[in-house]
């Protein structure tokens, strides 16, 4: 039986070294969800991933299923969003926590694409935009709070529906916002609380 190949784009997350040379990833695919797949000998010297596969990396990614676990062939890495922001604690504070929710949140091959967007804007907009210490705030907090409403734990509320639809970040949008981020953490706070999360 032809395997069938999925090409996606995708966010390395955090993973495990499996012996000498091979990886256990977890990938945030936009087509598939998060993905755990197995990457064969990524961390020799001569292989092609090598670099591809660090912590953070963005790109399309080929995947194929094998009869226990997905499998990695290949990415093309577009950028690492830890080495852009590599010096800044805040911004790396924010990496690390956001994929920690991630991989403690979402069940695998469940495809969350808004999501997926999501991510990608919100460490666009980090990377592009000069940014107050309060701004970057604004921004974590729109992104944590979109991610709980995406799996249904954030209560509803008017006054956020506005800041949870929004597609393309601004400053002016996320200065617009803080007013309105002591409220926002009081309520994520109070989810992951009731949730057990």
């Amino acid at each position: 039986m032809a395997h069938i190949y999925h090409h996606s784009k995708a966010i390395i997350l955090p993973g495990i070294n499996i012996g000498e040379a091979n990886r256990l990833l977890t990938i945030f695919t936009r087509e598939l969800g998060q993905v755990r797949a197995r990457s064969q000998s990524a961390r020799t010297l001569t292989s092609n991933l090598r670099f591809a596969l660090t912590d953070f990396s963005m790109g399309e990614v080929t995947l194929v299923k094998g009869r226990e676990q997905w499998k990695l062939t290949s990415m093309i890495k577009d950028n690492n969003w830890y080495q852009d922001f590599r010096g800044d604690m805040e911004r790396e504070r924010i990496l690390r926590n956001v994929s920690a929710l991630l991989l403690r949140l979402f069940e695998v091959e469940v495809p969350h694409q808004e999501m997926y967007d999501a991510l990608v804007e919100t460490f666009r907009f980090l990377k592009e935009e000069a940014l107050t210490e309060e701004e970057v705030k604004n921004a974590e907090c729109l992104l944590v709070m979109r991610i709980l409403n995406e799996l249904g734990y954030f209560p509803e509320h008017p006054l956020f529906d506005t800041f949870i639809g929004v597609r393309k970040l601004s400053k002016g949008f996320v200065e617009e916002f803080k007013p309105h981020r002591a409220l926002a953490l009081s309520q994520i706070n109070k989810s992951l609380k009731e949730s057990h999360l």
